[in-house]
């Protein structure tokens, strides 16, 4: 009797360690395809947005608005280094996070003669230099909302808030 007891007592624990390594497994392979997913999104967004950001560029020069271009390329080449500094790491600060959001929404009302205000608000309860996120996580909707919506506007009363709070 002791030894169907043991027995079955040492089938239970293997089972339970076995369900445990697979459960594991699992969680280990959906964390991978997260960050697959979120490299092919960033992949995919860089050069849409590098043509937009040179062809504004471009249409500053065919202007003949020096100022401009330089103003747009500096700032651009501001965003560019940030990333691409950031690119190392799979997460980045909500800090670095919003510098690069700002920089970004920057050169978009440029490329679009300011005709929107982008308005980014943080909760001072925050402490956005401790807390992690994928990098240019946010980004997409941003460019999604300028691109889409917010640049159609010609009235100059557009306008997109980004908050960031605790929850």
């Amino acid at each position: 009797l002791g030894t169907i007891l043991s027995l079955g007592y040492l089938l239970y624990k293997w089972r339970i360690r076995q369900i445990k390594n697979e459960v594991a497994e699992r969680q280990r392979i959906k964390k991978r395809f997260a960050s697959l997913e979120l490299q092919a999104l960033q992949a995919q967004l860089n050069p849409h947005f590098i043509f937009n950001a040179l062809g504004a560029i471009q249409y500053y020069i065919q202007v003949n608005d020096v100022e401009s271009a330089d103003t747009y390329l500096t700032r651009f080449a501001h965003l560019m280094r940030k990333y691409l500094d950031g690119s190392k790491e799979k997460t980045t600060t909500l800090k670095n996070e919003i510098e690069l959001l700002e920089i970004y929404a920057e050169l978009e009302q440029l490329r679009f003669n300011k005709n929107f205000k982008i308005e980014i608000v943080v909760d001072p309860t925050l402490d956005i230099e401790d807390i992690s996120l994928p990098s240019m996580m946010i980004q997409p909707f941003l460019e999604n909302a300028v691109n889409h919506g917010l640049s159609l506007r010609k009235d100059g009363k557009g306008k997109l808030g980004i908050h960031f709070y605790a929850k």
